[in-house]
Formats: structure tokens, sequence, C-alpha cells
């Protein structure tokens, strides 16, 4: 019975020289581009309120930025969900039924389809939010050798952030990468 104690001993010491070992790396979020023309001073639980023209409905985002992965690749899941007076929105965006979505964008952007659009009603406010996935290619890490990018189900908060990466020169453990809320109407009303 003393085999599991050297295999506790064991991972003990490799769990300490993973944390020796281990580095903060910074991340950014994903940062809206699109759209950038504020409704109103007013604002939604502190964000503030954007229009969307239905005349051109793209939603366009930066790439994250990983300090030690800038050649790093992503896909993109863009959700839209309809807020509901009274209800916070981020609870709104973790909880409520997706109004609009599309998974596996290449592309950091995308225009909402015609079909798609009509399902929209003028003066409701909805939240769009992007989240960023890590393409899990080997890259060259700084000591000019391929590092692996492990998933996680461990999702960073938006914004700037720091994450362990589990090894010098290697990418951070992220699956995910949130971008910030955005709170919307739509502006359906032809342009004369």
């Amino acid at each position: 019975m003393k085999t599991p104690r050297i295999f506790t001993a064991i991972t003990l010491v490799f769990a300490v020289l993973a944390i020796a070992n281990a580095q903060e790396v910074n991340i950014q979020a994903p940062i809206w581009v699109n759209p950038i023309q504020q409704s109103s001073d007013e604002n939604i639980d502190g964000y503030d309120i954007y229009t969307l023209s239905a005349q051109t409905p793209i939603f366009q985002w930066t790439p994250p930025v990983v300090a030690d992965a800038p050649t790093a690749t992503y896909t993109y899941d863009f959700r839209v969900v309809e807020l509901v007076e009274g209800q916070p929105v981020d609870y709104l965006m973790e909880h409520a039924p997706v109004f609009f979505q599309k998974k596996g964008l290449l592309q950091p952007q995308i225009l909402i389809p015609a079909k798609y659009l009509a399902n929209f009603i003028s003066g409701h406010f909805y939240a769009a939010q992007v989240i960023a996935h890590p393409q899990l290619q080997p890259v060259t890490s700084r000591h000019n050798s391929p590092a692996q990018f492990p998933g996680s189900n461990n999702p960073l908060h938006p914004g700037n952030s720091t994450q362990t990466s589990p090894a010098p020169g290697l990418m951070p453990v992220v699956s995910q990468i949130p971008g910030p809320i955005r709170v919307f109407c739509i502006d359906l009303e032809p342009v004369l």
C-alpha cells in the first residue's frame, strides 16, 4: 500500500515544478469596432447603447491579443439575446434564449443576414457578445520549439487579464476568450 504515497509524492513534485516554471501572460479580449454610433447618453446596466443600421447590419471586433502567442489564429462564436426590462444584461447574456447565433466564424466580423434581420424589432434592445476560440495548432515559442495549446474549460473574464501558462514558452491554457458585451438597438427605418 506504499505505492500510492510514492505516486502522490511524485505528483506533488511535478505540481511544484510546474508552478515554479509558470509565468503570467497578458491576454486582451476582443474589442468592438462596429457598431460605433452611440444612440444617446443613456445606458442599460452601465452598458452604452449603440445603434445598428438595417442598411449595413455589421458587427466587427478586433482579434484577441495574447502576449506569448502573437501569431495565434481564432474562430469566433457570435451570440445575440433580446434584453428584458428589469433583468441584468450580464445575466441575460449568460442565461437568456439565443435570439441570433453564428458559430465558427473565421473572420472578426459578421453581417446579419437579411432573413434574420426581419426578426429584430425597432425600439427593442439586444445584447451581443463574441467569444474567441484559439485554434489548437502548434506555434513556435520564443525558444524555437513547437508550443502546445492544451484546451481548458476556464474562460477568462472580458477585458485585459492575466492567465498562468503551463511553462515558459508555452501558450496560455485557455479554450475561449469572451469579449465584452455590446448593447444595441436596430434602426429598421429606410434611409430616404
